[in-house]
């Protein structure tokens, strides 16, 4: 009798165990964020893509410059200053404050940027 009552115990134990497998090892495929690449100090970052992906264009200096792609990307300002983004007829359609990013960004309507 104590045979079987220490096999159905061991039974239930690795039952217990193979049923806690499963949600563990889903846990650790869990799809992790992106972590956002390291943008120079003084530098706004322009990423083509999303999540900080694809190529970058890294913009430092004042003055306006030509926007090189359009689409979803990302950007992160890495600067001391407000920068402002503007259409094809220099209106202002955005201004990013200093030290701000956002992993999906809408360039499709910004055509040029100006740092200070």
């Amino acid at each position: 009798m104590r045979t079987r009552i220490a096999l159905l115990a061991g039974a239930v134990l690795m039952g217990a165990g193979l049923a806690a497998a499963p949600a563990t090892a889903a846990g650790a495929d869990a799809p992790v964020a992106q972590a956002k690449p390291l943008c120079p100090v003084g530098v706004f970052c322009a990423y083509q893509k999303p999540d900080y992906t694809g190529p970058v264009w890294n913009v430092t200096g004042c003055g306006a410059r030509e926007v090189p792609f359009h689409g979803v990307g990302a950007y992160d300002n890495n600067t001391q200053y407000w920068v402002r983004m503007f259409d094809r007829n220099y209106n202002v359609v955005f201004t990013a404050p200093p030290r701000s990013s956002d992993r999906s960004f809408d360039w499709s309507h910004v055509w040029y940027i100006r740092l200070c």
